[in-house]
């Protein structure tokens, strides 16, 4: 459990190596973040996984996360890169829980697969009771107020999203207030959007 921490970090890279960077680099079991503020500034040549858990390969999650701020700069165009409360999900079966995001800001103009909850979703995900309010996704394409690039089954109960803001620096490219581009053809949605503001 990870509770009652603020975090404020600046990385600059100059490897060509991948990474799961984060606060959690990989997470393989169940994980509680509670009352979290985290501040992320990031620049470097190659990015794989980023975000608060930077790769969730099993379990589930319950997070409260206020104040969110990642902000990421990359001096290439290799490949990927994922950023989010969960840079890159790849278990068999996650769920995100109870999950609280206030005052999110998540933004690039040099990278894609950006989400407020998920970068890039590989398998099946459920996000139960969970809420996202307040908060900025900006991003080169496959943006989503919630997942950036849903490949699997997704199921959304009891979410809401309020004062959403998505932004695609590529006008036009996938990009959408729940889902950036959806892959899977398999979802379930049950949730509230109370207000919402998408720019293209």
């Amino acid at each position: 459990m990870i509770k009652n921490m603020c975090l404020q970090q600046s990385v600059t890279s100059t490897s060509l190596k991948f990474y799961q960077f984060g606060l959690i680099g990989q997470n393989a079991g169940n994980s509680s973040i509670q009352n979290t503020s985290v501040i992320f500034s990031v620049q470097g040549i190659y990015f794989y996984y980023f975000g608060i858990i930077g790769l969730q390969s099993s379990g589930s999650i319950n997070a409260e996360v206020a104040h969110l701020r990642i902000s990421v700069r990359v001096n290439s165009d290799l490949g990927s890169f994922f950023s989010s409360v969960i840079g890159g999900e790849d278990s068999k079966n996650c769920s995100i829980l109870n999950t609280t995001v206030s005052g999110g800001n998540i933004s690039t103009s040099t990278t894609n697969y950006i989400g407020g909850f998920i970068g890039y979703q590989y398998n099946k995900v459920t996000i139960i009771n969970s809420y996202i309010s307040n908060s900025k996704v900006s991003g080169l394409y496959y943006v989503g107020g919630i997942i950036g690039y849903c490949q699997s089954q997704l199921y959304l109960i009891n979410t809401q999203i309020k004062l959403m803001h998505v932004t695609s620096t590529t006008f036009g490219i996938y990009s959408g207030v729940v889902v950036g581009k959806d892959q899977s053809g398999t979802y379930s949605f049950n949730f509230k959007l109370l207000k919402r503001r998408q720019i293209n």
